[in-house]
């Protein structure tokens, strides 16, 4: 049926411009352009079911586009939801390693030996100088054991060591106690006996102010002290 009306359309329409071609003068581009409109005309008749198969894969292409469009905006979820977990991951791995690095810590701090700070000191002049008495407390108990003080004087101070000694119960050796030729400088080391806070007895020609470090009071951070 639909080829009957094609050829009825594309016959119909080239009679109709040849006549007026022939019998009107009819320009020649018109005339062809009426040529060329039947034969258009025909063939789309004709092939309407594939014109009809195109326009649906238009509808079918859009479908696809869709499909398209959501396959996308799953895959983004997806990665979403996977870096999420990741993110989880890390955190878990970050606070495992924070709690680490805390115990190793508390573990440091346990196995290092304890920190002397002076509590209390007692200085009063004597006929040769000062004497003063300090006593040091540990930042942790636990037994200390082996203990040496270092006391400096200032290099251009003109007063003197006199003497250094340890104050209540001890455990002394030959070498326990050393004074520098200029007597700018002692050492003192000794065993703590008992559960008694480390103490010392310091002698000095005149007043000054003097550093105390040693094997449990660190060097870069000594202890000052005023003997006046």
């Amino acid at each position: 049926m639909k080829e009957t009306v094609a050829i009825i359309w594309g016959f119909g329409w080239a009679a109709v411009a040849i006549c007026l071609h022939i019998k009107h003068g009819l320009h020649t581009n018109s005339f062809i352009a009426l040529l060329v409109f039947s034969l258009v005309g025909g063939l789309a008749i004709s092939n309407y079911d594939i014109i009809k198969k195109w326009k649906g894969l238009g509808v079918e292409i859009e479908t696809v586009r869709e499909n398209i469009e959501n396959i996308k905006t799953s895959a983004i979820s997806d990665i979403r939801q996977e870096v999420n977990r990741q993110k989880e991951t890390i955190d878990l791995l970050t606070q495992n390693a924070n709690e680490v690095n805390e115990k190793l810590k508390k573990t440091i701090e346990m196995s290092s030996p304890p920190v002397l700070s002076l509590v209390d000191k007692s200085i009063k002049k004597t006929d040769s100088g000062y004497e003063a008495t300090l006593k040091f407390k540990p930042s942790k108990i636990q037994p200390i054991g082996r203990i040496g003080f270092i006391v400096k004087l200032p290099e251009s101070s003109p007063v003197k060591i006199i003497d250094i000694s340890p104050k209540g119960p001890a455990l002394t050796g030959q070498d326990s106690k050393k004074i520098s030729n200029d007597a700018k400088e002692a050492t003192l080391i000794y065993s703590l006996l008992g559960g008694n806070f480390p103490s010392l007895e310091l002698k000095l020609s005149g007043p000054e102010t003097i550093q105390i470090a040693g094997s449990h009071i660190p060097e870069s951070k000594p202890i000052v002290v005023d003997v006046k």
